[in-house]
């Protein structure tokens, strides 16, 4: 089987998109720590003072703020998920791509050589080569040409 270094490309990408996921994860889980914190301070005031009112307001500030950027912070790592399935979806065609274009490529000396065929797997190798070539070359053949690299070898 030919490398396919657009799989792995998509698959490195994929990571790094899981790993931001996890980490947002991290920020909401710190989130609430942090507005415990904030209300374990509220219980050293003097609640008749100005500097409790003060307190008083400026908590529920916080504590709002804090809660908008933990639900930003988990439609970013859901997102990130959502980015991180579809680039494994493409390893995964990337893959399929390579494995036809091996079988391809194997049958190709044994049938008469035809210009379409033989210019759709040299163009099928070179998207294998990187993730923005795979994406290139499907959206050029308008999907992933696997029916005629199977034509191929028959």
């Amino acid at each position: 089987m030919i490398f396919s270094r657009a799989a792995q490309q998509f698959d490195e990408a994929a990571e790094h998109y899981e790993q931001a996921a996890r980490r947002l994860d991290e920020v909401v889980e710190h989130g609430d720590a942090c507005v415990r914190a904030v209300f374990a301070g509220c219980e050293q005031l003097q609640w008749r003072s100005p500097a409790a009112q003060a307190f008083t307001a400026l908590t529920f500030h916080h504590v709002e703020q804090c809660r908008r950027r933990q639900s930003r912070a988990l439609e970013m790592s859901v997102a990130a998920r959502v980015i991180a399935a579809d680039l494994r979806e493409q390893a995964h065609l990337a893959r399929l791509l390579a494995l036809a274009v091996d079988a391809a490529e194997q049958a190709l000396p044994a049938m008469a050589a035809e210009g379409h065929r033989e210019q759709l797997i040299h163009g099928a190798r070179g998207a294998s080569q990187s993730a923005k070539g795979f994406l290139d070359f499907v959206e050029s053949c308008g999907g992933l040409p696997l029916a005629h690299l199977a034509a191929a070898d028959r």
